[in-house]
C-alpha cells in the first residue's frame, strides 16, 4: 500500500549523473535453467521438443490438456 521510494534512490542517483544506457544502469542476473519462463529454461524445453521431433518424428496429433485442482 505504501511506495517505497528508496528502493529507486539509485535509479535516481544514475539519472542525475546524467546516465543514459539502461546498460550501465543495475545489476546483471543470470536466471538458472530451472527457473520456470525464464530465456534458458524456454531454449532448453525447445532443444527437448526438437530432438523428440528428431528421433520420432513429425507427432500426428498435439494434445493439450488443464485440470482445474478445485
Amino acid at each position: 500500500k505504501e511506495i517505497r521510494a528508496d528502493l529507486y534512490q539509485g535509479l535516481m542517483d544514475s539519472i542525475q549523473a546524467g546516465e543514459s544506457r539502461a546498460s550501465a544502469v543495475g545489476k546483471r542476473t543470470v536466471l538458472p535453467a530451472s527457473f520456470v519462463g525464464g530465456g534458458r529454461n524456454m531454449k532448453r524445453r525447445y532443444m527437448d521438443a526438437m530432438a523428440l521431433v528428431q528421433k520420432y518424428g513429425k507427432p500426428d496429433v498435439f494434445l493439450t490438456m488443464t485440470s482445474n485442482p478445485k
